[in-house]
């Protein structure tokens, strides 16, 4: 009998204990190339292996690559994926432009793309956004350019990548404050996103990270 009841004492803690496991679990970011190649796609695993159902609010910009080195900080962390170039001494690079902030120029190519993101971020859905259920997989592409003309006074550009070696490429989902969702989307975006069952996901997420192959020039 004592034996029956112990047996039944170690079902009940493991299965009492197993959703609060369940809850500790993340979203997951894999790339899932072997390497990427400079002007190409980065092909991307999100999983979601928490017990909850989530929105990510990444914006797909591939017709508009040029959106995501204009937007403004806090609206940049919080609907764009950053991509991470590291090299084997895991030294960080950064982008850099010698152009973009000339105040002595009238850029009207830059004012096009600024208007063209105030009129995307008010139609903002929640079509427009990533909703993952608990226990979900899906796969998107990410645009790998490590140099961007925006304008034809304003160009992007990695610094010095290309005196290196042995690059190597992640990618990173800022943490997120709570209070922007009500701030950058408005509240039929919001209910909708609530009424599915959908919250935010605030934590930070980065992917692993692999070997960058640069052109030869």
């Amino acid at each position: 009998m004592k034996t029956i009841l112990r047996a039944s004492f170690l079902f009940f803690l493991l299965n009492s204990c197993a959703p609060k496991k369940e809850m500790n679990k993340n979203i997951e970011f894999i790339i899932t190339d072997k390497s990427i190649a400079d002007n190409s796609f980065i092909n991307l695993k999100i999983s979601n292996k928490t017990a909850s159902n989530y929105y990510l609010p990444i914006i797909n910009l591939f017709e508009n690559k040029e959106l995501e080195f204009i937007l403004p900080f806090e609206e940049k962390n919080f609907f764009c994926i950053y991509k991470v170039f590291t090299n084997n001494t895991t030294k960080e690079f950064n982008w850099y432009t010698k152009n973009c902030f000339a105040e002595h120029v009238i850029d009207t190519e830059m004012e096009k793309v600024d208007e063209l993101w105030k009129q995307k971020k008010v139609a903002i859905t929640s079509k427009d956004l990533i909703l993952l259920k608990s226990g979900e997989s899906i796969k998107i592409k990410v645009r790998m350019n490590l140099y961007i003309k925006i304008s034809k006074y304003c160009n992007w550009e990695l610094e010095n990548y290309r005196n290196e070696k042995g690059l190597h490429i992640g990618i990173n989902y800022p943490k997120k404050e709570k209070e922007l969702a009500t701030k950058f989307l408005n509240l039929k975006t919001l209910y909708s996103l609530k009424q599915m069952g959908y919250e935010l996901y605030d934590k930070e997420i980065n992917s692993n990270k692999v070997p960058l192959i640069l052109e030869k020039e």
